[in-house]
């Protein structure tokens, strides 16, 4: 969490000085592939008032240091210069180590995925609120944010491969360590 005294100058260059002039906020610094919106009014609960707010969209990361695949968003904007739509890339660690090349998949296009016409402060005002009332939307969310690193990931993969394999830890651990799996 930030301090307050600079959320709360923060706040107001972003929703009230230049509000006309930044249409959106792009930052990395988190490692993950998350959306912040951002009120002017920092209660709870939030009254959100329609003339002070704005949002930032945070892209995950190359670096793989938080436990996520390294990953990058090719963004495409309208004519009107606003974003129209992204997609997200990942490169596959645990199975480019398997096997021995570079391993890349698309993970996914964020209007495909939360079914919106282009990405603004409504959609993702819609996004941020149907986490907790839409059990896909945070499945989907959730698996994003690292860049599909956990559950559903390569690693989850040949750790469920292994365990398949091996009941006892010795095999399973020789199993794991060939495949180079990090699992908690």
């Amino acid at each position: 969490m930030w301090l307050r005294n600079y959320t709360d100058i923060y706040l107001n260059i972003t929703t009230r000085i230049y509000k006309n002039v930044i249409a959106v906020q792009f930052y990395g610094h988190t490692h993950q592939d998350k959306i912040k919106l951002l009120y002017q009014s920092q209660i709870f609960p939030p009254i959100p008032d329609e003339n002070m707010k704005s949002y930032m969209l945070l892209a995950p990361s190359i670096t793989p240091v938080y436990r996520n695949n390294p990953a990058f968003r090719l963004v495409t904007f309208n004519e009107d210069r606003n974003i129209a739509d992204y997609d997200q890339f990942y490169f596959d660690l645990v199975l480019s180590n398997v096997l021995k090349k570079p391993v890349w998949y698309k993970e996914y296009s964020f209007c495909n995925t939360y079914n919106s016409s282009s990405i603004t402060m409504d959609a993702s005002e819609n996004l941020v609120h149907s986490l907790v009332q839409e059990v896909q939307t945070w499945l989907s969310y959730s698996k994003h944010m690292l860049a599909s690193y956990g559950s559903k990931s390569s690693s989850q993969r040949f750790i469920e491969y292994c365990s398949s394999m091996y009941l006892t830890s010795k095999p399973f651990d020789d199993c794991i360590n060939f495949y180079k799996v990090k699992y908690l």
